[in-house]
């Protein structure tokens, strides 16, 4: 499996290219500047297979139409968060910026959902709390599993609560699942930079509170 990651836009958002042994792949979260993940997806994705989107924030969902209709592949979303792609504009309008059409989400990620692109191998975790529709992917075979956390969790931090459809009892849920994945697991967030589950169970502050909460 091979990744590549861009971080595009005025959030930072990390993008993920993820290719399988046999070339074919996925785009996660293609937040901003379509052109420049249309070159790359072009470059580095031999047979594109689908978008798969972790959340409906905007910094995730800004570039998909366009690169969806470029590639010519579906764009995957948990139907929770269709409100946000259906609000999108006031998305942007709430961070004083101009807005970008909203893809078309044409098929539902559902609990416990096992995606297969060619040789690559995709399973969702529902992780609501920052949104309610809020997706977390397990992408790989055997032991080589890396976790795309999208905004739930990132590198000594987690997801904020206080945007469109949070909720901070639901995050913590979500986080007590992914601190079940075995320690060695990578973790891509949708911001900053990347960890592991056993790093983020041993320093992140806010996984500390879990036997609190």
């Amino acid at each position: 499996m091979k990744l590549q990651t861009l971080t595009l836009g005025p959030f930072q958002g990390n993008c993920y290219m993820v290719c399988g042994r046999d070339g074919s792949g996925v785009v996660i979260d293609p937040g901003e500047d379509a052109a420049r993940l249309i070159g790359a997806a072009r470059a580095f994705l031999p047979f594109p297979k689908a978008i798969l989107l972790t959340h409906g924030h905007l910094d995730h969902v800004g570039a998909a139409k366009d690169l969806a209709a470029d590639l010519g592949i579906p764009v995957y979303l948990n139907s929770a968060d269709q409100f946000l792609l259906d609000t999108l504009g006031r998305q942007y309008l709430a961070f004083g910026l101009p807005p970008s059409d909203p893809p078309e989400a044409t098929l539902d990620l559902d609990e416990g959902q096992e995606l297969t692109f060619g040789g690559l191998k995709v399973k969702v975790i529902p992780t609501p709390g920052h949104s309610p529709g809020g997706c977390c992917f397990l992408v790989g075979e055997g032991q080589e599993l890396e976790l795309f956390s999208g905004d739930v969790l990132f590198a000594s931090s987690v997801g904020r609560t206080d945007l469109w459809g949070g909720d901070a009892d639901a995050l913590y849920a979500s986080l007590g699942r992914l601190m079940a994945l075995p320690p060695e697991t990578p973790v891509h967030p949708g911001h900053g930079p990347e960890t592991t589950i056993g790093d983020e169970a041993r320093d992140n502050p806010y996984i500390q509170q879990l036997d609190e909460v």
